[in-house]
């Protein structure tokens, strides 16, 4: 599990940076999406997060803002763990409603740390 796992989460952290640097105007992994692994457990049948392993290296890339759209039919639970606190990252997450899949969050009420979204210029 881990082998395939980093490999997952490595070309996603790859794509990131290719499309930092401009090497690629744009890029995908089909194998990514590992949404639900929370930082230091995993969860969901994901083991690493590729996507909020992927947003954490554009921030220290240098980007000021990172927005992060969910088109899963669960919700990107482990990537709003991930950036609950951080005003630098938008998660929006598009899923099926919470009480009726896993992993029974992403409830309107969930908008992250208070004052969050005051980031400033």
């Amino acid at each position: 599990m881990h082998e395939v796992s980093a490999l997952i989460a490595g070309q996603s952290v790859g794509a990131a940076e290719a499309i930092w640097r401009g090497e690629a105007a744009h890029a995908v992994n089909f194998s990514g999406g590992l949404h639900h692994a929370m930082p230091g457990a995993a969860s969901g049948f994901c083991v690493y997060n590729d996507a909020s392993l992927a947003i954490a290296r554009l921030l220290e890339l240098g980007a000021e803002r990172v927005a992060y759209v969910d088109v899963d039919v669960h919700h990107g639970d482990g990537v709003q763990a991930a950036f609950w606190e951080d005003p630098r990252v938008l998660t929006v997450s598009l899923h099926e409603h919470p009480r009726t899949l896993f992993p029974q969050t992403g409830w309107p009420e969930e908008t992250g740390a208070a004052g969050a979204g005051e980031a400033g210029p």
